[in-house]
């Protein structure tokens, strides 16, 4: 049985630092009570970016864990994460990615979001929010008479703010969404879509 766990940092106060982390536990060695003997790996990985001004940032990251036990076999998981930022003269562009797998013997479930978010403010007077997401999962219950389920949610979304000017005693809001979900379990699906305009005006 072997313990032990290590980090390493490259370029920490840099641009474009990097880390690695590797840990391995087992509890027959640990000296903490477990009801069942098991081994935990664990990996994880980070790259980070940033352009020279600042106005572009980059990062990923990996992380890596598998869980091994005579009583239930083995469990593995496996992440992705990465964003992406950028600052315009007027706006800004913000994305986030995270994916995952996740295996245990014949179960498992893999699960994937997606964001993008982008704002514009040219001046005091106009402002203006928009927003895109996805998310996917996927279940697989191993047989069994048991079914593997897929869900998908799909998100676009805008909302924008309007004045003349600064005294104005007019302020015009507008919103526009739109949704589309769906649930395919076998022979039972689902799906529902829906669509949102919405505007106000106010005068003071």
């Amino acid at each position: 049985s072997l313990n032990g766990g290590g980090s390493l940092s490259l370029f920490p106060a840099s641009r474009f630092p990097f880390s690695a982390t590797l840990d391995s536990i087992d509890s027959r060695s640990s000296g903490e009570y477990a009801s069942s003997d098991y081994r935990n790996t664990r990996l994880g990985l980070l790259q980070s970016w940033r352009s020279p001004l600042g106005e572009e940032s980059l990062n990923a990251a990996l992380d890596a864990s598998r869980l091994t036990s005579a009583q239930f076999g083995r469990d593995a998981v496996i992440s992705l994460t990465g964003g992406y930022l950028r600052q315009f003269l007027f706006s800004s562009l913000d994305t986030q990615l995270f994916a995952s797998r996740n295996r245990r013997q014949d179960q498992g479930s893999d699960l994937l979001r997606a964001t993008a978010r982008y704002s514009w403010r040219p001046d005091a007077l106009v402002t203006s929010e928009n927003m895109l997401s996805m998310n996917f999962s996927r279940q697989e219950n191993g047989g069994g008479g048991a079914i593997d389920s897929n869900t998908r949610f799909l998100q676009a979304n805008s909302f924008s703010t309007w004045r003349p000017d600064e005294d104005s005693p007019l302020f015009v809001t507008g919103n526009a969404r739109l949704t589309d979900f769906n649930v395919d379990a076998g022979p039972d699906a689902l799906a529902i879509r829906t669509a949102t305009v919405a505007a106000n005006a106010s005068y003071k």
